[in-house]
């Protein structure tokens, strides 16, 4: 079972993923640059966390 931590963790980069793929498109300048960061930023991060939990759950069933 997930940690409180960890879904709000998933949320957080979620929205960050989504505000930056969603401000990338309406905005120029040095607000698409920091936007398309958090955009690229977000998705990655979020990846990687997706990937150490599933990583600990299988160390947990004895993988």
């Amino acid at each position: 079972m997930e940690s409180e931590f960890e879904h709000m963790a998933d949320l957080v980069l979620v929205i960050l993923c989504v505000a930056g793929g969603m401000l990338m498109w309406q905005t120029h300048g040095w607000l698409m640059a920091v936007s398309s960061i958090m955009f690229a930023a977000g998705g990655t991060l979020l990846a990687v966390h997706w990937c150490a939990v599933s990583m600990r759950r299988m160390g947990e069933d004895g993988r």
